[in-house]
Formats: structure tokens, C-alpha cells, sequence
């Protein structure tokens, strides 16, 4: 009975406190991180990425401590994407940023990225686990898209994106 009222208030606050959320998404490669850079460079703003807090979102403890210090609560998240819905029950409140760039830029984004020592590109490594994560949003995305070039994946991914945005 406890934890359960204590999930209540968790989601309450959550709630309360997203008015101070910017969520920032977006198909990857598409200028998230440049956008979070922009905005965390402002006093008023504290943001953070995938990079810092792994794939979690923000918690209500995170977002009070922001609001304590004046600060706007920015988070990156462009593998959540496929689930805006759900960030939008989560985060009732909050402001959420879709960032649309042109497609051939972003697959050739996704192209060109060697990631540090990795032999492989971005689609290489991530285009599978962001056609799961689209999945969820777009049933019919898992069908074929293995049978695709690495560029039609691309294209494929940044399609489903906006798609999603258009909701």
C-alpha cells in the first residue's frame, strides 16, 4: 500500500513538474544534440542526453532540483521517438521539440558517422535497434526492412519518424 501511494506521488509530481520539461526527439541524426547544446548553453536551462543518463527519463527528484535552482529541465531522447504518446502521458505538461531535418542530409549523416573505434557506421549499429523502437509506434515497420540497403533503412527510419510526429 505504501509503495503504491508512493508511485501516486512519484507520477503526480511528474506531472506538476513537467511544465519546466523540454523534451527534445527527433530521428537520430537529425540535429537533437546541436538543438540541447543551443538551449543548455542558457543560464536558465540544465540539460542532458542519452550519453549522460543512459536511456532513463527524467525523474521528478531530477526535475525538482533543476526547478530549486531556477533551471528549465532540458532532456534529449531521440530513441523515444517511436513512443511520444507515452512521453506525452508522462510529461503532460511539457514542451516537446521535434527536430525535422532534410532527409537525404540525415542518411548521409547516418552514412558518413564512424563511431570512435568502431569499423561500422551509425545505420550499421543502430538503424535495428531504432526500427524496434519504431515498431512500437508503427506495427507494419517490421516488415521487410531487412531486406533494405543500408540507405533505404535510413530513409526508412527518418519516413517512420515523421510519420509519428504527424500524430
Amino acid at each position: 500500500m505504501v509503495s503504491e501511494a508512493l508511485q501516486t506521488a512519484r507520477r503526480c509530481a511528474k506531472s506538476i513538474l513537467s511544465g519546466d520539461l523540454i523534451l527534445i526527439t527527433g530521428c537520430q541524426r537529425s540535429g537533437t544534440t546541436l538543438l540541447l547544446l543551443m538551449l543548455d548553453a542558457h543560464s536558465e536551462v540544465s540539460g542532458s542526453d542519452e550519453s549522460e543518463v543512459g536511456h532513463r527519463l527524467p525523474s521528478a527528484r531530477h526535475m525538482m532540483l533543476n526547478r530549486l535552482r531556477g533551471n528549465l529541465t532540458c532532456w534529449k531522447q531521440p530513441e523515444e521517438s517511436g513512443a511520444i504518446d507515452t512521453l506525452r502521458e508522462k510529461y503532460p505538461h511539457a514542451t516537446c521539440v521535434w527536430v525535422v531535418r532534410n532527409p537525404l542530409a540525415v542518411v548521409s549523416s547516418m552514412r558518413r558517422l564512424q563511431l570512435d573505434d568502431w569499423e561500422d557506421n551509425w545505420l550499421g549499429l543502430y538503424a535495428e535497434d531504432e526500427m524496434r523502437q519504431l515498431s512500437r509506434a508503427h506495427p507494419e515497420a517490421e516488415l521487410g526492412w531487412r531486406d533494405l540497403s543500408r540507405v533505404e533503412l535510413g530513409a526508412r527510419i527518418w519516413r517512420l519518424n515523421c510519420e509519428i510526429m504527424k500524430k
